[in-house]
């Protein structure tokens, strides 16, 4: 809707405010916990039965040794934070980009 009409403001709540709604709703309940699970599917694979769920897991994390599992779930996590960096309403002094220099040294 921005496209159509720029002046918009941010976060209007009679244009934008329930499409942010949407988009917050989906990342608490898709995801974040999807992320999550891929981060420490090792752990629970290990301490919990989780074999209905073991094949599904396998196909994210199979290309890596298996001391290295984590690392599917880490590249989901690192997305996330680089897309809540690039989005977020902040005045753009250089700050954006000195943040996601910093996090991708870190």
């Amino acid at each position: 809707h921005v496209n159509i009409q720029p002046s918009t403001p941010y976060l209007n709540l009679k244009e934008h405010l329930p499409w942010f709604l949407i988009a917050v709703l989906v990342m608490i309940l898709l995801v974040i916990p999807f992320t999550l699970l891929l981060l420490f599917a090792p752990l629970l694979v290990r301490y919990f039965n989780l074999t209905k769920i073991k094949p599904f897991l396998d196909e994210f994390q199979s290309c890596y040794k298996d001391n290295f599992r984590w690392m599917a779930g880490y590249y989901f996590l690192c997305r996330l934070i680089f897309l809540g960096i690039l989005t977020a309403p902040v005045a753009d002094n250089g700050s954006k980009q000195y943040s996601i220099q910093i996090i991708s040294i870190v």
